[in-house]
């Protein structure tokens, strides 16, 4: 784990065009990527490729890890919300 101090980042949305500061409290990191193998596993499923660094799911909803993990457009989520 890598530790990140806090600090005030510039996001910038390029849609609106519009930019503002957020403050972010530190925080730690992994510096090893997380293999699709560690990710199935998680997830409770098989990884296709094991070694593969996890680039996906990219959606910012559940829909980007039901379509990684083959679920197509429907949630595979059977735990519900608290």
């Amino acid at each position: 784990m890598a530790r990140i101090a806090a600090g005030t980042v510039t996001l910038h949305d390029a849609r609106t065009r519009t930019r503002r500061n957020v403050t972010l409290e530190s925080f730690e990191i992994g510096v090893y990527p997380v293999t699709e193998d560690v990710f199935a596993e998680l997830l409770g499923i098989v990884g296709r490729h094991p070694e593969r660094p996890v680039t996906a799911p990219t959606s910012r909803s559940s829909a980007g890890i039901s379509k990684w993990t083959g679920c197509g457009n429907r949630s595979c989520w059977t735990r519900s919300r608290s």
